[in-house]
């Protein structure tokens, strides 16, 4: 029985090497996708009341007073990282920016079960994972009122990833600089092709999210050249406390904002010795006829035994404009 033979056999040699090659057939996944219909993708409009801690009372021997400022608005981007974790990153842009090389990098507290989160979900962001989000609204609102020519970029970490940060610390600057390029090129189409070189970094976090900005900042490969300043938001009155207490020697400006007791008329002998801006509870007591600082405690955090977590909620959502307007990024 002959067997059917190839109709390739039938030719010659020299037929079948002019046959062309096929590509093989890949996938494509890039490294960095928009999630445009992501909920907290939206903007935000400019807004002629935002209150905030009036700047000239925080790092004063007195009371702090409400103040009231406005912004013309910002924007929060969420991108879907496909090479590691972070799984997602927010970055937030203030209306109006054209500059795009300087980054305030925001830490979020730990994503505890006690919280609400469950690092089961925390791949696809399903569950309680949509709470993180308000982060970017909150701390963006401020860096939009500031008028500081800043992107704020926030990577979403998981619970089991406090102590490295997944690949965020070896490719931090590429990410960052990946994400600025598509935000630039999309609202300025005929810079495609400009460099894009990100060269001042101001790192921040809030209540036991030190613990992941210690960890960047221990482990963040060429770091060192960009980073400017260290902000510091009650990490002292979290289940991280200890390392609040190193952060000094990382950059030449660390603003630590804590609630330890002290005399008003020591609040800015403290802060000159490099102990820290002290806003204990009484230093709040009079906003309460005039502001709704101390309405809400955040309900994604749990301070430690002796703190306000009146207080503690109260650190991030008032305090970031006063760190903005000391900075001298921007």
């Amino acid at each position: 029985m002959v067997k059917d033979v190839p109709e390739l056999e039938h030719r010659s040699p020299r037929e079948v090497e002019r046959e062309p090659k096929r590509p093989l057939e890949t996938q494509s996944v890039p490294m960095i996708r928009e999630l445009k219909d992501h909920p907290s993708a939206k903007a935000f409009p400019a807004n002629d009341r935002l209150q905030v801690a009036a700047p000239d009372t925080v790092v004063a021997d007195r009371v702090l007073r409400s103040g009231t400022t406005g912004h013309n608005g910002f924007r929060n981007f969420v991108f879907a990282y496909a090479r590691g974790l972070p799984a997602r990153v927010c970055a937030v842009v203030p209306d109006g920016t054209t500059e795009f090389t300087r980054a305030l990098i925001f830490f979020h507290p730990l994503p505890t079960p006690r919280a609400g989160y469950d690092d089961g979900q925390y791949a696809d962001q399903t569950g309680g994972w949509h709470n993180i989000y308000r982060y970017c609204e909150q701390q963006g609102a401020q860096l939009a009122a500031s008028n500081k020519k800043i992107v704020l970029i926030m990577p979403i970490f998981s619970l089991a990833s406090t102590e490295t940060c997944g690949v965020f610390p070896d490719k931090w600057k590429d990410l960052i600089e990946l994400i600025l390029r598509h935000i630039r090129d999309q609202r300025f189409p005929g810079r495609k092709g400009e460099d894009m070189d990100l060269k001042e970094v101001i790192t921040a976090s809030y209540s036991a999210g030190v613990q992941y900005m210690s960890t960047f900042l221990n482990r963040a490969k060429d770091l060192k050249p960009a980073l400017k300043e260290v902000w510091d938001y009650d990490g002292r009155f979290s289940t991280s406390r200890e390392k609040s207490e190193g952060l000094r020697s990382f950059a030449p400006k660390v603003l630590t904002y804590d609630q330890r007791p002290v005399k008003l008329n020591q609040v800015v002998q403290e802060f000159r010795l490099n102990k820290g801006i002290h806003i204990p509870l009484p230093r709040w007591q009079d906003l309460g006829k005039s502001s709704s600082f101390l309405d809400v405690a955040d309900p994604n955090v749990a301070a430690v035994p002796g703190a306000s977590l009146f207080v503690h909620g109260a650190m991030p959502r008032y305090l970031m404009f006063h760190s903005l307007m000391q900075s001298s990024v921007g």
